[in-house]
């Protein structure tokens, strides 16, 4: 079969005699001379340079001449034996007794041939004395052939519709499965003699689905001739790889519908993945790092540029994993640490008494100019700020850094307690390497979020949590003061491969600083994997939402002893595909020693590890990272004494878009069966210098 190749050649060389997507101009005037073709490849309309003429026994040869030598012909020829008259008729390239001709082409070559049929409607014949026909109008339709119709007058007063779109294709670069595309527009402009009435736009093809309408004047619409409307129109993709459709719209044309081919890239995008960084200083007021060398006073903002900074990309990054300490503070405090050029929120990120020196986890969304601001309450404080790594707000990092990393919870699991493993406590300058494996996740983990406690420390000091590859930096995860226990979330990146055996398990470290000794306790909430997994989180960072204050009943009351209380997450913020959020929570003023944990309703068992442990009449802060049941909710254990509790939501990992199949109920990633550490890899290792 012969296909429409000329036409890519066609439409340069008819140049300017044809109309080809642009406004239509006013209806001609009767009688009319023209010769219209409409393909899904392209749409032709001659309205002069016509040539009309007889073609074989009776029937007529009609050519259109474009600049350069370009033609565009169209042979019609009644059925054999018959003469051509008004009537509607099967057609194929050549005439039979029960067809007629109908054959069309550019530059000699047609686009019919006799496999593909058609259909001729004869309007008007009129012959002179000889037999010359001297009026006609027909319009004609092979669907087969790329959707070809048109319409043929000469010399006609019978009046004819037309309808053109701007473009017959409209594609897409890789966009995220799940995601929409930038919209792109189809104009239908309106042609011939009369007005237009359009059907329903919609989608036909292999992956309809895969396209969205955004905005539609055309459809149910009538227009006038010269009048254009537009179809406004997103590629989404659903799969991986290349997704093609055709966009439809109906009309009561001879062609009887406009098409617009389509065609998208799905991939997995970067957004909410997360990638790790090695551990670097961005503020230390007390030497002038990252903002002039001077207490942050009480009531004042700091503003911290963090793009761009301790290897963090200059842009296309939408929140940062800061570790945030305090030292020197003239009196009881707290900071907020927030994006740059928004409202400061009512939350908290770091509640502190005057002389304590600590630290918290803190994952904030970025504000204006790639900044974050930080707001000290009362009192003046230094403020120490660590960058440990970044989560992506789109696929500008792909090219440079590749697919990040998605969260995937697993089963809470102590990790270390050197209470109990034989090797006492954690002296002045040791580490330990803790080794961790995840049947089906070991190779591909690059980082862990764990809870790291300091227990009964024998005097100050503080924690690093590094990768193990080389010495230690001097950045700081976990700060303690004597004969306390002091918890802090941290992501930590693990050992880089090959260094150590990747297909068995992964390690990270920490190390003592200082000269104190200290039991130390890691308990396991999530890794993060190679997002070529496609099996975790991501995560959708928020300007920090207060969602629970027990000082003012919100969300709870104040916890009793041995009590468990649920805490709902607001639909506004725990969408149909969240799974987890990131909180900072903060026990305030226990009446007595306690410790709290915090796990997501539903699960038959509270976890034995804990989330953070105040001391009575203390104020202490911890980042956690939390599941919610299918209810949206978690619980909170307070074990001794009362004590209230504040609640800030700082994100929320959610199912990716790409993972279109998962139903809206499912708050885990393997229906609660979260994985488990297996049991064949190395114990933790201790090293002294």
């Amino acid at each position: 079969m012969r296909g429409l190749r000329m036409f890519a050649l066609a439409a340069l060389v008819l140049g300017a005699s044809l109309t080809t997507g642009t406004a239509a101009q006013a209806a001609p005037s009767a009688p009319y001379n023209v010769l219209a073709v409409e393909s899904t490849w392209h749409d032709y309309t001659f309205e002069s340079d016509i040539n009309f003429s007889r073609y074989g026994t009776d029937g007529v040869s009609t050519y259109a001449y474009g600049q350069g030598g370009g033609n565009l012909y169209l042979w019609i020829t009644p059925p054999t034996g018959t003469a051509l008259v008004p009537g509607t008729f099967p057609t194929t390239r050549f005439a039979d007794a029960t067809h007629a001709g109908l054959d069309n082409g550019i530059d000699g070559q047609a686009c019919m041939d006799n496999e593909l049929p058609g259909t001729l409607t004869i309007h008007e014949v009129q012959r002179n004395q000889a037999g010359d026909i001297t009026v006609f109008a027909a319009s004609y339709r092979f669907p087969n052939c790329k959707g070809m119709s048109g319409e043929l007058r000469w010399n006609s007063s019978v009046g004819y519709k037309l309808a053109r779109s701007s473009t017959k294709f409209l594609g897409w670069d890789g966009t995220d499965i799940g995601r929409d595309a930038p919209a792109k527009d189809v104009t239908f402009t309106v042609g011939g003699t009369g007005p237009v009435t359009f059907g329903q736009a919609a989608f036909a093809g292999s992956a309809p689905g895969a396209f969205r309408i955004k905005s539609d004047t055309c459809s149910g619409h009538v227009f006038a001739v010269g009048k254009s409307c537009t179809v406004s129109v997103a590629a989404h993709p659903t799969a991986k790889g290349d997704q093609t459709a055709t966009l439809t719209m109906p009309d009561d044309t001879a062609g009887t519908r406009r098409a617009v081919d389509l065609h998208g890239y799905g991939i997995i995008g970067a957004e909410g993945t997360y990638y790790p960084v090695d551990s670097a200083r961005i503020l230390d007021t007390r030497s002038g790092n990252g903002a002039p060398a001077a207490k942050v006073g009480a009531g004042a903002t700091l503003n911290l540029q963090v793009t761009g900074r301790g290897n963090i990309p200059s842009s296309g990054v939408s929140s940062v994993v800061l570790n945030v300490t305090v030292t020197e503070g003239t009196s009881a405090s707290f900071l907020t640490v927030y994006p740059k050029g928004v409202g400061r929120p009512t939350a908290s990120n770091l509640n502190f008494p005057a002389g304590w020196t600590g630290a918290n986890s803190v994952t904030v969304r970025v504000g204006d100019g790639g900044q974050v601001s930080i707001y000290n309450h009362g009192g003046n404080t230094h403020v120490i700020v660590d960058v440990v790594g970044f989560y992506a707000a789109n696929n500008e990092v792909l090219n440079n850094r590749g697919l990040g990393n998605e969260y995937v919870p697993v089963k809470v699991q102590r990790l270390l307690d050197s209470r109990e493993w034989g090797y006492g406590p954690l002296g002045g300058g040791d580490w330990v390497t803790i080794p961790l494996g995840y049947t089906g996740l070991t190779p591909d983990i690059r980082a862990v979020a764990v809870n790291i406690t300091a227990v009964d420390p024998t005097g100050p000091g503080f924690f690093t949590a590094w990768n193990g590859n080389n010495l230690p930096p001097e950045s700081s995860t976990l700060n303690f003061a004597p004969h306390t226990i002091v918890p802090n979330l941290a992501v930590v990146p693990v050992m880089p491969c090959p260094l150590q055996n990747c297909s068995e398990f992964m390690s990270f470290s920490v190390y003592n600083h200082l000269t104190s000794t200290t039991h130390i306790v890691v308990d396991i909430v999530g890794v993060y994997v190679s997002g070529s997994l496609e099996t975790g989180l991501r995560f959708n960072p928020l300007t920090p939402t207060r969602i629970a204050d027990t000082r003012e009943g919100q969300g709870a009351h104040v916890l009793g002893p041995q009590s468990i209380t649920p805490i709902e997450v607001p639909g506004a913020i725990a969408g149909p595909k969240t799974v987890a959020v990131g909180l900072n929570v903060t026990g305030v003023t226990p009446t007595d020693n306690t410790f709290l944990t915090l796990w997501r309703t539903g699960l038959p068992e509270r976890p034995t590890a804990s989330n953070l442990n105040p001391a009575r009449g203390q104020t202490v802060p911890n980042a956690t990272i939390t599941l919610l049941g299918t209810d949206n909710r978690f619980n909170v254990y307070n074990h001794a004494g009362n004590t209230h509790l504040v609640i800030d939501v700082s994100g929320t990992f959610d199912i990716p878009p790409y993972q279109l199949e998962r139903p809206p109920a499912v708050r885990s990633l393997t229906g609660g069966q979260l994985p488990s550490l297996t049991p064949n890899y190395p114990v933790a290792a201790l090293t002294r210098p």
